[in-house]
């Protein structure tokens, strides 16, 4: 459970990153855009999500959705 709540918490990451970076003013480029396989990204960081305690994982989960939602 932890490792899907915490892929969960990098996309939204991600999102509110460009979210961010729209806000001021910055144009997002071609390179930005997944173009490919984003297995290795999931591959990557699935350890690490592992090593997060399901409580942990929720909190982080719930604050990066929240952040995102009122930024949108």
């Amino acid at each position: 459970m932890a490792a899907v709540l915490g892929h969960v918490a990098f996309w939204d990451g991600r999102a509110l990153r460009f979210a961010e970076r729209l806000a001021g003013g910055e144009e997002l480029s071609h390179d930005d855009a997944e173009t490919g396989s984003v297995d290795w990204i999931n591959d990557a960081s699935k350890p690490l999500f592992l090593a997060l305690s399901p409580r942990l994982a929720a909190d982080l989960t719930v604050r990066a959705a929240g952040v995102v939602d009122r930024l949108v």
